[in-house]
């Protein structure tokens, strides 16, 4: 056998070689992915913390929540924004004491809250553990908590609690009328997600 010939056996084998692999690589499955996008829709938030003395209870309000949910292959994450202008205490010269000296509002006019990916899929209903990230006060901080989530009928309910210092966002413990606001803050998010 001429040294040609051989040259031409081996291009034709390399070729057809080549020529299977790529087929058996087109004809593999691929796997789906499931990703479906939830909007928030009459969610709220809510704050309590207690003042020194300890009688003191303040409790703040906020029904104006946004956010944007993302459901990919049973896993959840997802943004929600709080505008903090709309909070209320129940109390006209308080809310504006808050949001003017403590939230400072006209600076940092939203809070942003990062949901880190949880499964779903073993879950209905019962409180599991969260992490995630707040952005308040233009500082974002690393969070934890307890986090309630119920997905059907093509939305998300979500029940979430957790606990912030004031300290860790540079927000002093701000004084009303001669009582001083602790540093601990508990926040609830509570609310529903509507499938896009």
């Amino acid at each position: 056998m001429t040294e040609n010939k051989m040259v031409n056996i081996a291009l034709k084998s390399a070729f057809i070689l080549a020529l299977v692999s790529s087929t058996a690589l087109a004809s593999k499955p691929v796997k789906a992915v499931d990703e479906t996008a939830f909007g928030e829709a009459g969610g709220h938030v809510d704050f309590f913390v207690t003042g020194k003395p300890s009688m003191l209870k303040i409790h703040g309000t906020n029904d104006a929540l946004k956010g944007n949910l993302v459901m990919k292959n049973g896993v959840l994450s997802g943004v929600f924004n709080i505008p903090m202008k709309e909070f209320v205490t129940g109390m006209t010269l308080r809310d504006e004491h808050l949001k003017n000296k403590a939230f400072e509002v006209s600076t940092y006019p939203d809070s942003l809250l990062t949901l880190d990916p949880v499964n779903t899929k073993n879950i209905s209903g019962e409180s599991i553990a969260f992490t995630g990230k707040l952005k308040f006060h233009g500082v974002e901080k690393n969070v934890a908590g307890q986090v309630k989530l119920l997905v059907q009928n093509k939305e998300v309910q979500h029940q979430a609690s957790f606990t912030i210092k004031l300290t860790d966002f540079n927000i002093p413990p701000p004084e009303f009328a001669g009582m001083k606001i602790q540093d601990d803050v508990t926040i609830k998010v509570d609310g529903k997600a509507i499938q896009l």
